[in-house]
């Protein structure tokens, strides 16, 4: 049920674009908040064998919104897309990082000025 009602959708496009959750084979979700550092939204599928044989659903660094009735509950960019697979289980989801990700890889550059003696 709570996945039909949350959907994703990417940051420019229409919104009547956003697909929900269910229909993007998506069934988990989890929300790690953090202060001073980024926060991490991390969704899993549900046929992992399909969508380990299936292309990429967002390429990295995408910029998503996870929306509720029109509002935009989390934004982020696609930071891991990780696939996994052993002999006993399969696996594959996609983490989203917020804001705080672009800041800690941001450079800054401070002009120092020195004489020589």
């Amino acid at each position: 049920m709570i996945d039909k009602i949350w959907q994703l959708e990417t940051v420019g496009s229409d919104p009547s674009d956003a697909a929900t959750l269910d229909s993007l084979g998506i069934v988990a979700a989890s929300l790690y908040r953090s202060q001073q550092a980024a926060s991490e939204l991390t969704l899993e599928f549900a046929d992992t064998a399909a969508a380990l044989d299936a292309d990429e659903l967002y390429a990295w660094e995408t910029q998503l919104n996870l929306v509720r009735d029109g509002i935009v509950h989390y934004q982020g960019r696609v930071a891991v897309t990780p696939s996994v697979a052993d002999g006993s289980a399969e696996s594959r989801s996609i983490t989203l990082r917020d804001v705080w990700w672009d800041l800690e890889r941001t450079l800054y550059l401070q002009a120092w000025t020195s004489q020589s003696a």
